[in-house]
């Protein structure tokens, strides 16, 4: 809610949600510093097409170690991290090659 970068990438990541809309196997998931109640009044005013899951600044800085924000995590089916990068743009690069790789 309070990561300008983070708000400001938001309609791109909408996109990017639309444009796998017919895929079931993929999932866009946020993991969010905030309160599930501050999450929910907030989303009454920014359309966020990602699930959001709150309260996970804890699990962020000291499980994954992430320290900069944006910052965007492709998983496999297989629960590898594929990358992590902060710019989207590396992010949806990487899900096209390996959504190609499917086909």
């Amino acid at each position: 809610i309070n990561c300008v970068p983070c708000v400001a990438e938001m309609p791109r990541l909408n996109k990017l949600v639309n444009d796998y809309k017919e895929r079931n196997d993929l999932l866009f998931l946020s993991l969010a510093f905030d309160k599930a109640d501050s999450l929910r009044n907030f989303l009454q005013k920014t359309v966020f097409k990602y699930r959001i899951i709150p309260e996970k600044e804890t699990y962020l800085l000291n499980t994954l170690s992430i320290s900069e924000y944006p910052t965007h995590i492709i998983i496999s089916r297989e629960g590898l991290v594929l990358k992590i990068s902060e710019n989207l743009d590396d992010i949806i690069n990487v899900l096209k090659i390996e959504l190609a790789k499917e086909n």
